[in-house]
C-alpha cells in the first residue's frame, strides 16, 4: 500500500511541475503567435497592394467598361483610404501607398475591411470606378 501511495505521490508531482511550466511557456508561445499573425497580415497587405496597382495599371490600358476583380483576405482591420491620384491601406499602424497610374474614384474614400472581400475596379470614361463587394 505504501508503495503506491508513494508512486501517486510522485505522479503528482510530476505532473503539477508540468503544469506549473506550461503556465510560463503558454503567454511567451501566444506573443510570438501574435506578433507572427501580424507580420503575415502585412505581408498579405503587401501582396495584395502590388496587386491592386497592377490591376489599376492594367484596366488604365484596357477599353471603357472593363472589369477587374480582386479578392483580400484580411485576419485584422485594413483600413483604405482612396485619393485621385493614390490609395492608402493601414495596416497594423503600417502605411501601404499606392501610387495610381489613373484617376481613382469611390463612393467611400474610406473604409476599413476585416474579413474576405472582393475590390471591383471598373473603367469608365477616363476614371476607374473602385468597389466593394462582399465574396
Amino acid at each position: 500500500m505504501r508503495k503506491k501511495a508513494q508512486i501517486s505521490l510522485e505522479f503528482l508531482i510530476v505532473f503539477t511541475i508540468a503544469i506549473i511550466t506550461m503556465c510560463f511557456i503558454l503567454p511567451s508561445a501566444s506573443k510570438a503567435y501574435n506578433k507572427s499573425l501580424k507580420a503575415i497580415d502585412l505581408a498579405n497587405a503587401k501582396l495584395f497592394a502590388s496587386e491592386l496597382q497592377d490591376s489599376i495599371r492594367l484596366i488604365a490600358q484596357l477599353s471603357e467598361g472593363s472589369q477587374l476583380t480582386l479578392k483580400c483576405s484580411p485576419f485584422e482591420d485594413w483600413k483604405f483610404s482612396v485619393g485621385p491620384e493614390n490609395i492608402t491601406i493601414l495596416v497594423n499602424e503600417y502605411n501601404i501607398k499606392i501610387n495610381t497610374a489613373a484617376r481613382v474614384v469611390s463612393k467611400e474614400t474610406n473604409f476599413s475591411l476585416n474579413q474576405t472581400s472582393c475590390l471591383l475596379l471598373k473603367r469608365e470614361k477616363e476614371e476607374i470606378f473602385l468597389a466593394i463587394n462582399r465574396c
